[in-house]
C-alpha cells in the first residue's frame, strides 16, 4: 500500500505514475490472459473500465454513474458528458482524440456485451443481474488495482500504478505550473 505523506492537515498518497498507451495495452492483454476463468460480463466490464479511464482521464467515482446512453454518445459522436460533484459546474464534456477513438473501436465487442439487454437509462457499470444500480466503487477499484499491480510487476521500471493513475488533471496542473504554456498543454492532453 502507498505510504501516506502529511502536508499540513492533509494526507497525500505517494506519487503515482500516469498510464501510457503501452501500459494500457499491457493492462488489456493481462486482463484477457489472466481472467480466462472469470465471467465474460465481468471481464468485459473491466476492459471497458480500463478503456474509458484511459481515454477520458476521469476517476472511478465519475465513471460509475455513467448510463448506456452517455457511453453510446461517446461511441457515436466522440464526446461524453461527465458529471463532477466537486467542480463548480455540475458537468463538463470530454472529447476524444483520434487515438481515443481507435481504442474505443478496439473494445466494441466488450461494449456490445455490456449493452446487451440494457435500457438506455441503465447503468453501464452494473452487476449482471441488476442494471438499475451501479456497482460499488470499492469493487471496481479493487479489480482495476489488481490488474494494475500485475502489470506493474512485469514492467522494467515497475511504476506505481493505481486506479487514480488514469486521472490527468494532476499532471495538467503540474505542467501548467512548470511551463505556463497553454498550447503545450493542449497538445499534451489532445485537446
Amino acid at each position: 500500500m502507498a505510504q501516506l505523506k502529511t502536508h499540513g492537515n492533509k494526507k497525500r498518497l505517494s506519487k503515482r505514475d500516469p498510464v501510457t498507451l503501452e501500459i494500457y495495452q499491457n493492462l488489456i492483454t493481462t486482463t484477457e490472459t489472466r481472467l480466462i476463468r472469470s465471467n465474460n460480463y465481468t471481464t468485459a466490464r473491466l476492459r471497458v473500465t480500463l478503456c474509458l479511464l484511459t481515454i477520458t482521464g476521469i476517476n472511478v467515482s465519475q465513471l460509475l454513474p455513467l448510463k448506456v446512453h452517455q457511453v453510446k454518445t461517446l461511441l457515436e459522436e466522440g464526446w461524453i458528458k461527465i458529471y463532477c460533484s466537486k467542480r463548480r459546474s455540475a458537468s463538463h464534456k470530454a472529447y476524444l482524440s483520434n487515438q481515443g477513438k481507435h481504442l474505443l473501436k478496439s473494445r466494441q465487442k466488450d461494449f456490445d456485451l455490456l449493452f446487451f439487454l440494457k435500457k438506455e437509462t441503465s447503468y453501464i457499470f452494473s452487476s449482471q443481474l441488476d442494471h438499475n444500480k451501479p456497482i460499488r466503487r470499492e469493487q471496481i477499484t479493487k479489480d482495476v488495482n489488481k490488474i494494475m499491480a500485475l502489470v506493474s510487476k512485469n514492467l522494467p521500471d515497475q511504476p506505481n500504478l493505481k486506479s487514480y493513475s488514469f486521472c490527468i488533471s494532476d499532471d495538467i496542473t503540474q505542467l501548467w505550473r512548470d511551463s505556463k504554456d497553454i498550447k503545450l498543454i493542449k497538445q499534451t492532453i489532445g485537446h
